[in-house]
């Protein structure tokens, strides 16, 4: 999605996080568009996995990736970081259409596969007016919330930096409702995952439990800051 309302925001961030940075991995699906398995993307290793469907997740006639009933999920997986104590940033544009959703994103770290498992992981649930964040818990198997729900609107953008050095993440959301901004701390299993794996692996997931509902994604960039 081109929207014009966000076109400030988009340009703030790149001042903000686009010097002394490397992109990890970029995809803005204007060269694809139906179903399609696999994406080359950005730099040569770059891929997007679709899993599930169809439909599944697809490119529409807008060059967005769109999710629709029955569940599927779309593994973006980044190129190799050089260096584990950068700090990794992940940004897309989203867009609930027709219901609330919800979508899940799963965020952790891994290596070409995709898979992420019982990996230490942040979810991140979006829903058309509702978004909450959670961590995954691999000694009980459990999710434990991080921050309170918050409002959001349907169409949005989405800001997190990893900072492994810091033991810290810092997500920001913006969209027309009042920006959310969420500051925290990631645990030393988090970082160590991160530390000892070479890629950001980000999972978009149209759930069993979603009402029937559309969600697009565009715009999505991954990189490694200094």
């Amino acid at each position: 999605m081109k929207n014009i309302f966000f076109i400030s925001l988009t340009f703030s961030i790149f001042l903000l996080f686009g010097c002394g940075s490397k992109v990890l991995f970029k995809e803005d699906f204007d060269s694809y568009s139906g179903s399609v398995q696999i994406y080359p993307s950005g730099p040569p290793d770059d891929i997007i996995k679709t899993v599930g469907g169809p439909p599944g997740p697809i490119v529409d006639n807008n060059h967005r990736l769109v999710f629709t009933p029955p569940s599927g999920t779309a593994k973006l997986i980044s190129d190799n970081y050089s260096d584990s104590d950068n700090a990794k940033t992940i940004y897309w544009e989203g867009n609930f259409s027709l219901a609330d959703g919800p979508m899940w994103f799963i965020i952790s770290a891994g290596n070409s596969s995709g898979d992420i498992g019982n990996a230490p992981h942040l979810k991140m649930t979006i829903w058309s007016n509702e978004v909450i964040l959670e961590e995954y818990v691999s000694t009980s198997n459990e999710f434990q919330q991080l921050q309170d729900p918050a409002d959001i609107s349907n169409v949005h953008n989405v800001f997190i930096s990893l900072r492994p050095k810091s033991m810290s993440y810092h997500i920001t959301i913006s969209s027309s409702l009042p920006q959310i901004v969420w500051p925290g701390s990631l645990t030393p299993e988090f970082v160590n995952h991160i530390k000892n794996n070479s890629r950001i692996l980000v999972h978009a997931i149209y759930p069993n439990e979603a009402a029937p509902a559309k969600y697009f994604m565009d715009d999505i960039i991954m990189r490694e800051k200094k």
